[in-house]
């Protein structure tokens, strides 16, 4: 398993090459053609629902084989919209999860449920990336730096969407709700 210092720098990396290629300037113009963004929290507490569930797209994992042999990710997202999925989450990690930016192009364009950015989210382009890709919310993680957490959380919901913050202890989700986060949600593996 990579140390998360690996996936930042990682994910810094493969960002700063998206953006060599599409400019900042040139997303921000994307992301303001986009719809607006889906009400997450209403599809969450629909009335009715018992329980909700974000059910995910994704590639690869880091505890079991590679699952790209499930098909079509739109169709897979379309089976779990039918089967009563609040929201969708799309694994767009490229190193540990073989995830892509085109996968959470053919989930949003499959389902009208709210969709779910699930990266290793590190910089303001990438935010930006994936509001113009479609994306309603987006996971951030408690254990960035907290100003780096912080201005990601408002950035995002600067654009419309919902942040989501991963913590994986108490002390992190603290940091989370300091940095601006309205939603936490709780990882219980031990990233280390």
């Amino acid at each position: 398993m990579m140390a998360f210092a690996d996936l930042v720098a990682a994910a810094r990396s493969a960002a700063a090459s998206r953006q060599r290629s599409t400019p900042l300037k040139e997303l921000r113009e994307r992301t303001r053609a986009v719809p607006t963004a889906r009400d997450v929290v209403s599809a969450l507490r629909a009335p009715g629902r018992v329980v909700s569930v974000i059910a995910e797209v994704k590639r690869a994992t880091a505890t079991f084989a590679d699952l790209s042999g499930v098909g079509d990710v739109a169709v897979l997202a379309r089976f779990y919209e039918a089967g009563g999925a609040a929201c969708v989450s799309v694994v767009t990690e490229p190193v540990r999860s073989h995830g892509r930016l085109a996968d959470l192009d053919a989930v949003r364009g499959a389902v009208d449920v709210p969709v779910l950015a699930n990266d290793v989210i590190v910089t303001p382009y990438q935010v930006h990336e994936a509001r113009a890709h479609g994306a309603d919310m987006l996971v951030l993680d408690a254990r960035l730096k907290p100003l780096v957490l912080e201005s990601l959380v408002e950035r995002t919901h600067s654009l419309g969407m919902t942040a989501v913050v991963e913590a994986h202890s108490r002390r992190e989700a603290l940091t989370a709700v300091a940095a601006g986060a309205r939603y936490v949600s709780v990882d219980a593996r031990d990233p280390d």
